[in-house]
């Protein structure tokens, strides 16, 4: 399901829901194993289609965002020592 089709659904009922509400319940419903990322970014697609965005509307993309946007930095294997094992 679609944040978009969340969303909708929403807007048939009032109050609106949160953004990280909308989030929340994108998230659980993607299938074990989705592309988080690649699914981030269909849903900024169809945000960004909707043009222009209220606070929620923004909050809610931004949520997307974070997710469909790597950290920047080096990767946890690529830090000096990284994976190395304690000592017990």
């Amino acid at each position: 399901m679609s944040a978009g089709e969340i969303f909708g659904r929403a807007l048939r009922s009032a109050p609106l829901p949160e953004p990280e509400d909308v989030f929340m319940e994108w998230l659980v419903s993607l299938p074990r194993g989705a592309d988080l990322e690649a699914a981030a970014l269909r849903q900024i697609g169809l945000i960004d289609r909707r043009a222009p965005l209220g606070p929620q509307g923004l909050r809610l993309r931004a949520l997307f965002a974070a997710v469909a946007v790597p950290e920047i930095g080096p990767k946890p294997a690529a830090v000096p020592g990284a994976g190395a094992r304690l000592p017990c």
